[in-house]
């Protein structure tokens, strides 16, 4: 996989307008009123800063040639909706996205940018030891130490006068999102009875592992969670990890996108895979180097009294069936999923009741209206719109025939 990456480098640095060309990837617009409205209405310009945070008091385990650190160092970018070259006045919701195995802190960049515009704070950043270039190779079994991190990042952001941050950001509306393995930490920092942070007022797992969760894991907490998901991922099955999460949690809310592939949602598929038929034909190829299909990476990492069970009927290593030929475009993809994302948050963490109520008419009724890739599934209205402290008579107003 190294050496993929370094021919894509090479070939950037050696084809000048060109590479520049293939790196820039305009968004796609949908067609609908109302998602394209939804779409292009953010307010703000886009802002961001490069950070280089450490937490002392957590420790980098041992990996391969990798001695182990006494620090855990967490490098990444902080997006944010800006005015007049700084970050806007007032205070502002946060999202700390978590990337995805073998992937980095810019996996997410469209969806921070495209919610900076709507006014919400985004930090990513490298985790050390699932991230591409991890010392001693990335290592899936540090996934337990990353809910730690997503807090150290809640402090850091709500804190710590040093990052700026502090007076920006509302400590009552704070969100966590994340991609694949991502997906999987932010479920962790979510709702695991031990690891869990309670700041957190909604999540959002795109592409990521729910079928090792049990009814009792997602009971612990009433956090609002949203699953993004492509029927036909190639890593992480949609039919183990999307619709049975329904039946485990009844409140969250399961949006599919049909034809969506697993490699699509991450912000690189727009630019420099955009041209592959699928783009899981790419990923597959990279990740099943890392991965032992003798070994689940995930035994003994967690507790059935945690509500972690690992069956072995659900244990369906990626890729372990043929592609499809053709997937939705990765532009395609990551707007809905943006789409999709932007109206959950607004859902559950924004303070103006119409504003909750025209984000649930939109991501209930008119989404996938407007949309035929896009299928929506959660629980019945009145149950929701009570949860998010609307009337339901708000909400089918905000919907249109």
């Amino acid at each position: 996989m190294k050496k993929l990456a370094i021919g894509l480098l090479v070939l950037i640095a050696g084809t000048g307008i060109a590479a520049v060309m293939l790196l820039s990837a305009d968004p796609w617009i949908p067609d609908g009123e109302v998602s394209k409205g939804y779409f292009t209405s953010g307010q703000y310009s886009v802002g961001s800063l490069d950070i280089d945070w450490t937490d002392q008091d957590r420790e980098t385990m041992a990996n391969g040639d990798f001695a182990g650190s006494a620090q855990r160092p967490l490098s990444g970018r902080v997006w944010y909706p800006a005015s007049a070259g700084r970050i806007a006045p007032g205070r502002h919701p946060l999202i700390i996205y978590s990337h995805g195995f073998m992937s980095n802190f810019r996996e997410g960049t469209y969806l921070a940018e495209y919610v900076a515009t709507h006014g919400y704070i985004t930090i990513a950043v490298n985790y050390p030891l699932t991230n591409y270039f991890a010392p001693g190779g990335p290592n899936l079994a540090d996934v337990v130490s990353q809910p730690g991190d997503v807090s150290f990042l809640i402090d850091m952001a709500t804190g710590d006068p040093s990052t700026a941050l502090p007076g920006h950001v509302d400590p009552d509306r704070i969100a966590a999102v994340g991609l694949s393995l991502g997906g999987l930490t932010t479920q962790l920092a979510t709702y695991h009875p031990r690891w869990r942070d309670p700041r957190i007022a909604a999540a959002v797992s795109i592409g990521g592992p729910t079928a090792m969760f049990t009814e009792s894991f997602y009971a612990v907490t009433d956090t609002p969670m949203m699953m993004v998901a492509g029927d036909i991922d190639a890593m992480i099955h949609y039919d183990l990890n999307g619709p049975p999460l329904l039946d485990k949690d009844p409140t969250a809310t399961l949006v599919t996108l049909q034809g969506a592939s697993h490699t699509g949602f991450a912000d690189i598929a727009s630019k420099l895979l955009r041209f592959y038929d699928n783009p899981d034909s790419l990923g597959c190829s990279q990740i099943m180097d890392f991965i032992d299909p003798d070994t689940n990476p995930f035994a003994g990492l967690f507790e059935a009294d945690d509500g972690v069970v690992f069956d072995p009927a659900d244990a369906r290593l990626p890729c372990d069936t043929p592609l499809p030929d053709l997937a939705m475009p990765p532009g395609q993809q990551q707007t809905l999923t943006a789409l999709a994302t932007l109206a959950f948050l607004d859902m559950h963490v924004d303070p103006d009741p119409q504003i909750r109520a025209g984000a649930f008419g939109f991501l209930k009724f008119l989404f996938e209206r407007e949309n035929p890739q896009v299928k929506v599934f959660r629980g019945p209205p009145s149950a929701v719109t009570e949860s998010i402290g609307i009337p339901a008579t708000a909400a089918a107003a905000a919907t249109t025939p």
